[in-house]
């Protein structure tokens, strides 16, 4: 059992939908116990299988005591946790996952005073406070999700999704703040792009192939509003990429305690919430979730004039998801200010959010990027249109066209290279693309919700969804290989 095994997760942190429907799971943090039928002897051995034995005997030990849950193990399981006669740091991680699977408040306290000393034992901690549930962790998970190592904060914060308990929208609104001044986006001399996220820059040597073709897009300024990057790839990109991504993550774990703990909730941070990024994590999700109040696109406005360009732009995805359902002017207007933004990386990343939100009012704004005269703006645009001209869109088929033809050799190539790429990935439907209907309301939501952006009626997987070609929109039925009216392969 390697311990990077914990990194490899899915690409998406999906928040659960039930919570405790598993009653071993519920009775982890309540104080129940079990017996696992274990002596005192067989407990000695797995421990000591666990810390200094075989491959073999290791991965033996730990599928006991996944499968039997022994409390009498907890204190030795600590112990191999902080490293006592450990063959090797592996074994640390092997113990902590075991303690997640037996759970308890005995395992959870004992797991919150461990020392945090490497990634993968602080990636494996917050992983298994997340897996327990235990509400007690909430407040020591909130401090992590400002951590030095970046994937140690993403999973601080998918385990405040896990355990799903309204204690952690307070901290989650709170410590955003802090966010501007961590240490997890400082690029380093390991970093090839020295703190520049230019598109440019990054496509110099770049060898693309099928499985690169995220983490090429991820070192695009442009791609910092892709809505698909995985972990993976972000902690090998520029630092404003992973501040955006971590940005992304929390209103997503936001939004998700958002639609389980109703939003009062949320407006209960709003008297402490000073600074005008806190107030943009409650406004963001509530403008996702609910009809727009005055109060919350005030916090855009205020936040549109901010120092830091990832808030700004944050407010600019905002605006653009409301512009798509809204004539008003001010909301017009917000998106305007963003594509005239003060920082040229912001102004790229809004016209490819533009793209990426099917803000169609706006697609002449961001067609006129992808066809500016400066070859780095071109550059970056590259990928956004690939994403549009996949899905069938006519004008974006053009510019592709062009892109192939450019002037600049490396848009030339890089526009071949990447659509080759994008063919093999068999890209053309992208979860963002395909659309179906909700039963309540009767409006279009991404095929993957799971519960409606518009109502918040819950979208159960059983229930027969109408999907939308995305070439001509025509209504298919779920499963449907080709579009009936265009042909168009779904």
């Amino acid at each position: 059992m390697n311990k990077s095994k914990i990194l490899q997760q899915p690409k998406k942190f999906p928040l659960p939908e039930i919570k405790w429907a598993d009653p071993i799971r519920k009775a982890q943090h309540t104080g129940a116990t079990f017996k696992s039928g274990l002596s005192d002897a067989e407990i000695r051995q797995l421990l000591l299988h666990i810390a200094r034995g075989s491959e073999d005997e290791m991965e033996t030990a730990f599928e006991t005591i996944v499968r039997r849950k022994p409390a009498e193990a907890v204190p030795g399981l600590l112990a191999i946790a902080k490293g006592k006669r450990v063959k090797d740091d592996e074994r640390k991680v092997i113990a902590i996952l075991a303690l997640s699977e037996i759970g308890g408040p005995d395992a959870v306290r004992g797991l919150m005073n461990l020392k945090w000393t490497d990634e993968i034992e602080d990636v494996a901690i917050c992983y298994a406070l997340g897996t327990i549930g235990d509400p007690g962790a909430i407040n020591f998970l909130a401090k992590q999700t400002v951590n030095g190592f970046f994937s140690a904060k993403a999973y601080a914060m998918v385990a405040l999704a896990l355990i799903g308990h309204p204690a952690a929208i307070q901290p989650l609104v709170l410590e955003s703040k802090r966010e501007f001044a961590n240490a997890a986006y400082f690029d380093t001399a390991e970093n090839l792009l020295q703190g520049s996220s230019s598109f440019w820059i990054s496509m110099a040597g770049a060898v693309l192939e099928a499985h690169q073709l995220s983490t090429w897009s991820a070192r695009n300024a442009s791609l910092m509003t892709d809505p698909d990057i995985p972990l993976d790839v972000v902690m090998k990109s520029p630092g404003n990429v992973r501040r955006m991504w971590s940005f992304h993550l929390r209103l997503a774990v936001l939004t998700g305690l958002l639609l389980e703990n109703g939003p009062d909730a949320l407006t209960a941070c709003q008297p402490k919430a000073k600074a005008t990024i806190q107030q943009l994590m409650i406004a963001l999700p509530m403008l996702t979730l609910f009809p727009p109040e005055e109060r919350w696109i005030a916090a855009l406005e205020k936040s549109t004039r901010a120092r830091q360009p990832s808030e700004r732009l944050l407010a600019y995805e905002g605006y653009i998801r409301l512009s798509k359902t809204s004539t008003e002017t001010r909301i017009l207007q917000g998106v305007e200010r963003g594509l005239k933004d003060k920082d040229k990386n912001n102004r790229t990343a809004v016209a490819a959010s533009i793209i990426y939100q099917r803000a169609e009012k706006f697609y002449p704004h961001a067609f006129a990027f992808a066809r500016h005269r400066a070859a780095n703006i071109r550059g970056s645009m590259i990928w956004p249109i690939i994403w549009l001209a996949a899905s069938g869109h006519n004008e974006a088929r053009q510019i592709m066209q062009q892109y192939r033809t450019d002037k600049h050799h490396l848009i030339r190539e890089t526009a071949i290279k990447l659509w080759q790429e994008a063919e093999k990935l068999n890209l053309p439907i992208h979860p963002a693309s395909a659309k179906r209907l909700c039963s309540s309301c009767q409006r279009e939501v991404r095929a993957d919700a799971k519960f409606c952006n518009h109502c918040g009626q819950p979208l159960q997987t059983g229930q027969r969804f109408q999907a939308s070609c995305p070439r001509c929109n025509l209504p298919v039925r779920t499963g449907a290989k080709f579009c009936p009216q265009c042909g168009y392969r779904l």
